[in-house]
């Protein structure tokens, strides 16, 4: 009976199906007298959240040369890319071609070789050279149409959606996330303005505004990503992956734009904002301990030291600017929080052991099939 490891590989590899690969898992514990519904689940004990940059030296090595013909085809066609005003053909075509052999490009190391460096270096590349073609294709309106920047937005959003469906690779995701929520933000700005353009004189209330478009978008993420980590909560596919990433996405989207209403940014200065930002972070840890995704405490990172500044600041009645301690006090909080993190989870549902939808999230070493 294979590994699960081998099993996972197979269905990375587009060898089996998910499908296939689960029934396989029940036919090994019927095979040994357990029924597949009576098994004990595996409990995740070595990193219940994987994650890797690159799978090893050969595999950065390879990262290193993609990048730098990347930026070497990049270089090449800058002179047409920022050449002239209005519509410029050759820009247009230049940056066609380089989304084209970035695809090329993910074509091998993402569909065949199957690395992973490579495979995340043609994804930015891709978001990048897209993003390049929409700018290029814009200059060709008058400015201010953001209605028009909103629908060109729409190419690197479809470019990266069409590679995330031909390639799954769940890092495209994320670089998705971000190429919709400025379409977004964009066609809210344009329908919020009667679609007239968008003078100099009103794009502060524009950017003010998309605060709020980013914390519906980054719900509508947060959405998404729960609903791969339910179809994989002992994360042993790749749904954990893609769940990864669009959390990861989603974290700043939706703690940026309510820190920012609630304490003004990232200067904590008054006691009230301090209070503010310790209610923000204590809810964020709260939901990453029940979802067990410590990415989303990521995007609090910077609040915590503002408020962590706010407090040094107060205990020490130093009229400077503390940052050395608040980041030291950074450092310590997060390692105590990544050595309890286990504790602290098995103590939660100990406490609450019938939360509604447990069954969907990962489990801890309190669950077990008696």
């Amino acid at each position: 009976m294979p590994e699960t490891v081998d099993l996972d590989v197979a269905v990375r590899q587009r060898i089996i199906t998910e499908a296939q690969a689960q029934q396989l898992r029940d036919l090994g514990t019927a095979g040994a007298g357990v029924r597949p519904d009576l098994q004990r689940p595996k409990i995740i004990e070595a990193d219940d959240e994987p994650f890797q940059f690159v799978a090893g030296m050969n595999d950065a090595f390879m990262t290193i040369g993609v990048v730098l013909v990347m930026f070497a085809a990049a270089s090449l066609s800058a002179f047409a890319a920022f050449g002239g005003d209005g519509l410029n053909p050759a820009a247009v075509i230049s940056s066609a071609v380089l989304v084209v052999l970035t695809w090329a490009g993910a074509e091998y190391f993402t569909g065949h070789v199957k690395a992973v460096g490579p495979s995340r270096a043609l994804a930015i590349g891709l978001a990048i050279f897209s993003a390049g073609l929409a700018t290029s294709l814009a200059r060709a309106v008058d400015d201010g149409m953001f209605h028009v920047y909103a629908a060109l937005a729409l190419i690197p959003f479809a470019i990266l959606l069409l590679h995330h469906i031909r390639f799954r690779f769940p890092f495209t995701l994320f670089l998705a996330a971000f190429a919709a929520l400025t379409a977004v933000i964009l066609a809210v700005a344009s329908a919020a303005n009667g679609f007239a353009p968008v003078i100099d004189a009103e794009m502060t209330a524009v950017f003010q505004s998309s605060k709020y478009v980013a914390l519906f978008v980054g719900v509508i993420v947060f959405a998404i990503a729960m609903s791969y980590d339910m179809r994989d909560p002992r994360r042993t596919s790749r749904f954990h992956l893609s769940g990864f990433w669009l959390h990861l996405a989603a974290a700043p989207m939706i703690v940026h734009p309510v820190a920012t209403d609630l304490i003004g940014g990232w200067r904590v200065t008054s006691g009230s904002q301090f209070v503010a930002a310790l209610v923000i972070l204590a809810l964020l840890a709260l939901i990453a301990i029940v979802i067990d995704r410590r990415a989303i405490l990521v995007a609090g990172f910077g609040y915590l030291g503002g408020a962590l500044v706010y407090a040094v600041t107060q205990l020490t009645g130093s009229a400077t600017t503390p940052i050395t301690p608040a980041v030291g006090l950074i450092g310590v909080l997060i390692i105590t929080l990544s050595l309890g993190w286990r504790p602290i989870r098995r103590a939660f549902f100990s406490a609450f052991p019938n939360l509604p939808g447990r069954r969907f999230l990962p489990p801890t070493d309190i669950d077990q099939i008696a």
